[in-house]
């Protein structure tokens, strides 16, 4: 080990989407399944969207930026 890791505990909600979709779309020829794909990147330009307008929070009641 190169030197001492300090994990995280929690990951903001809409960058945990995010990292998920970008992960799962790295090689989308994987996912085997287009219409998993399309939605996929539907669900990544919307996550996009909200988080470029501030105060528009995807699960409303969740104090996820925090």
């Amino acid at each position: 080990m190169d030197g001492a890791v300090t994990p995280f505990t929690r990951l903001p909600t809409t960058a945990a989407r995010m990292l998920a979709v970008e992960t799962l779309l790295a090689e989308p020829e994987a996912l085997g399944d287009d219409v998993l794909e399309t939605c996929l990147y539907l669900f990544r330009q919307r996550l996009h969207e909200s988080a470029a307008r501030p105060g528009d929070h995807p699960n409303p009641g969740e104090d996820h930026e925090r």
